[in-house]
């Protein structure tokens, strides 16, 4: 017999043997990154949102709430993504809404806030501006928060870059779906996909959130930050815009500023109050200590935290108003919150105002002192009304006049805001607001030189429908469903199987009211941009 045959049992001993020593070592590391490297780490899945997570009956986390409002209550409705929902933060009172509200009413002898929470993971503004609509206005709010996320721009699918996590297994198999579950697998992987990016075969994160808003889909976004504003002004609701920042480098050397410089410079353009928790509180901070791990950068309860305690620092002037419930709508965000104002000194006096009986009168400079605000506050068939006139110092002529009506709950009424010539103290138009049911009438007057009139009607209907199938539906005029900037695109780039020469009127039809929909709402911008990136697409000719 040859001499090589008996090599065969050694041989298969010692595969067998590596082959231990292999899976040995495979599980000592599971157990060493088990045990160490996963300490303290939570896994945010079906089974965690199961045990940690309870939903009210709109589907939000938080606790019911009746819709009809207490008048004693400022309610601030929170919209927001799994940040704000608090993924991995195992007690909702730990999430930013409740910390927000606990430090709100913590030096208050009766609680006079609620903060409610509308955040749920996944969501983007699009999503948010929906479910505001839909369920948020029903809840009667006196503000809404949004906190945004860089994430929540609208995601377009033909946006190329991906920076999502690539995996090292492919395919399909219970072997291979039990292995990716495995610590080892996920650490492994994890630092396969790093080394990736430094080759420069995969982009980054970072990568790719600057391409995203250095293209189409901005102008889309500012599409669905606009349709938030505009509800939230016709119905005098408070709206303020926070950005958290991505959790990490919290320093100089930040890497997506391009996020915080747009939202900055939208809400400058816009007139809106926005805060950066980057700047207010984040800075400086190692962000390693306020995030789930590094393999999720949720805000763990530190840095929950420190963005609710940053908030409230903003919003702590509202504290101080006795009747902020009833007379906030006469002020707006920043007059409530500025230390002088006109507000405190109606809100110190509110008691002493009396039905048939003078109101209450002041005054002070704004602007660059050339002009002269008078307010009064008089009490009329139980309804408030805030009268705002403004002055010219020197010539004592009428700017414009602004006549708020509340009712005895500060809910409103209706809102005439009309301007005047400054020579001839002529009214050159009068803007008229009012409430009937569930919708706004707005009357737009202008007058013309020649002593004529043009009057134009627009009802507003700024609510939301959900189907039984699914769909939602948003309408920011009666009659009127809001065309999604996103589904718009998608549809414009792709023609349907059934798409026949014959049907190409209708289609031409249905586009141009799409046109005509964003061009009534001055989305001018947004369609320019949209032409642009059409023709960047290349779509068929028809389509063109």
């Amino acid at each position: 017999m040859p001499k090589y045959k008996s090599f065969g049992l050694p041989i298969l001993s010692n595969l067998l043997l590596s082959l231990l020593t292999l899976l040995f070592l495979l599980i000592i590391g599971e157990i060493f990154l088990r045990a160490f490297n996963d300490k303290g780490k939570s896994t945010i899945d079906r089974r965690w949102f199961e045990k940690h997570v309870k939903l009210n009956s709109l589907g939000y986390r938080d606790k019911e709430y009746s819709l009809l409002k207490n008048k004693e209550k400022f309610r601030i409705l929170v919209l927001g993504d799994s940040m704000t929902f608090g993924s991995g933060i195992n007690l909702t009172k730990n999430t930013i809404p409740k910390r927000l509200e606990f430090y709100l009413n913590k030096n208050l002898k009766q609680p006079r806030f609620e903060v409610i929470s509308q955040a749920f993971p996944g969501y983007n503004t699009d999503s948010q501006l929906y479910e505001l609509y839909i369920n948020g206005f029903s809840l009667q709010p006196d503000m809404v928060f949004l906190a945004y996320y860089h994430n929540d721009i609208p995601k377009s699918d033909y946006l190329k870059c991906d920076s999502r996590e690539k995996e090292l297994l492919v395919g399909k198999g219970k072997f291979k779906d039990l292995f990716r579950q495995t610590s080892l697998y996920k650490f492994i992987n994890f630092r396969m996909n790093r080394l990736l990016e430094k080759l420069k075969m995969k982009p980054t994160m970072v990568d790719c959130i600057n391409s995203n808003y250095s293209s189409f889909n901005w102008e889309m976004e500012k599409v669905y930050l606009d349709a938030i504003k505009m509800a939230c002004r016709l119905r005098h609701i408070k709206l303020m815009i926070g950005t958290i920042p991505l959790m990490f480098n919290l320093n100089e050397e930040y890497p997506i500023g391009i996020v915080h410089s747009k939202l900055r410079d939208y809400c400058n353009l816009r007139g809106l109050e926005c805060i950066d928790f980057l700047e207010m509180g984040l800075k400086g901070n190692n962000a390693d200590n306020l995030i789930l791990s590094k393999e999720d950068r949720h805000l763990n309860e530190n840095g929950a935290e420190i963005v609710a305690r940053s908030l409230y620092q903003t919003l702590e002037p509202l504290t101080a108003y006795s009747h902020l419930p009833t007379i906030h709508r006469a002020f707006s965000l920043r007059e409530l919150l500025e230390e002088n104002n006109i507000s405190k000194e109606v809100d110190s006096a509110f008691d002493q105002i009396e039905e048939k009986k003078p109101g209450l009168m002041f005054q002070q400079p704004i602007g660059n002192k050339n002009n002269i605000s008078q307010f009064k506050v008089k009490k009329v068939s139980n309804n408030f009304n805030f009268n705002r006139t403004s002055f010219n110092s020197l010539s004592k002529n009428k700017v414009f006049t602004n006549q708020l009506t509340l009712d005895n709950k500060g809910q409103f009424i209706s809102n005439t805001f009309t301007t005047y010539d400054p020579n001839s103290k002529e009214r050159i138009a009068i803007d008229k607001l009012e409430k009937r049911e569930n919708k706004l009438l707005l009357k737009i007057t202008r007058f013309q030189p020649d002593k004529q009139k043009v009057v134009r009607h627009i009802k507003y209907k700024l609510m939301g429908e959900r189907q039984d199938n699914g769909t939602k539906y948003i309408y920011l005029e009666d009659e009127i469903p809001f065309v999604d900037p996103k589904t718009l695109f998608q549809r414009l780039l792709t023609i349907p199987g059934n798409f026949r020469v014959e049907s190409v009127e209708s289609n031409e039809q249905q586009i141009l009211s799409s046109f005509l929909f964003f061009h009534h709402y001055n989305w001018v911008r947004f369609m320019d941009a949209l032409f642009e990136e059409l023709i960047k697409r290349n779509p068929d000719p028809m389509i063109l």
